[in-house]
């Protein structure tokens, strides 16, 4: 492929592996240690959130349900530190450290509630779009099966960023891109209505 018929990943694409807690903590108290507080700085660290911290067993629970798991480790994040925090929101492209077989990858399709924070631990890979006008859907369609199809990929025991940063992802245009999108839609929900039709006639 020429140039001009594809993104390499890197160029389109933010992509980050989730926190430890460890780090996370180390990363707050270093920001109060050398920082230098006034009246509006004391009070910025003393209001905090509630951060969830989801790893991939958890982040795919999300995706069914939508709803974030209680049971999940919690860190309180003081509010002038979240500026540097990347938070979970909608549009994210989740691949697990250690994949499976089958390469599964995970798209949050709903932005979470403002009450509910989240982060992804250091078993998640992100992968965020920084070029606003390519279809972030799209992306995932194309490196779900990309990377369920290459065989150098599929075999690794552990996905790293450099290995995602290298992918190459075919160029399209807005209207060819929706195409493809508005395809896989209607193919994923004439599957559940099979699905759901198979359970039906199950419980007779």
């Amino acid at each position: 492929m020429s140039n001009n018929k594809y993104w390499l990943a890197k160029d389109i694409l933010e992509i980050f592996k989730g926190y430890t807690e460890v780090k996370l903590s180390d990363g707050i108290r270093n920001v109060i240690n050398n920082s230098e507080l006034t009246n509006s700085g004391i009070e910025d660290f003393v209001k905090y959130d509630d951060v969830r911290i989801l790893g991939w067993k958890q982040l795919k629970e999300y995706n069914k349900t939508h709803i974030i798991d209680d049971n999940c480790s919690r860190i309180k994040i003081s509010r002038r530190y979240n500026k540097s925090i990347r938070y979970m929101q909608k549009g994210d492209i989740l691949c697990p450290v250690l994949p499976s077989k089958d390469m599964d990858i995970l798209y949050i399709s709903e932005e979470p509630e403002d009450e509910e924070k989240c982060i992804y631990n250091d078993s998640v890979i992100c992968i965020r779009l920084s070029k606003p006008e390519i279809n972030n859907k799209y992306i995932y369609i194309m490196l779900q099966s990309i990377l369920q199809k290459e065989s150098n990929i599929a075999s690794t025991k552990r996905l790293t960023i450099e290995m995602l940063s290298n992918i190459k992802i075919a160029k399209l245009s807005t209207d060819e891109m929706q195409k493809i999108v508005d395809e896989y839609t209607k193919i994923q929900e004439e599957t559940k209505k099979f699905i759901s039709t198979l359970h039906k006639l199950n419980n007779f």
